[in-house]
């Protein structure tokens, strides 16, 4: 297990919560997915995240 930096979550008007954390997810995920695809790394995360671009973006990664 390991602990990489957060992503704020800024507010925004108009966009629901859901929708702010899959866009932090994929901002936290442009700099570190390389390197947790290179461990071999099981990402967990909830059924949301699952089913979103986000999973796929985790997927393709490796």
């Amino acid at each position: 297990m390991f602990s990489p930096p957060p992503e704020v979550i800024p507010p925004q008007d108009g966009v629901v919560k859901k929708d702010c954390e899959l866009h932090a997810g994929t901002r936290w995920l442009q700099p570190w997915g390389p390197q947790i695809a290179a461990w071999g790394t099981t990402v967990l995360a909830t059924i949301g995240t699952v089913i979103s671009p986000f999973a796929k973006r985790l997927f393709i990664m490796g």
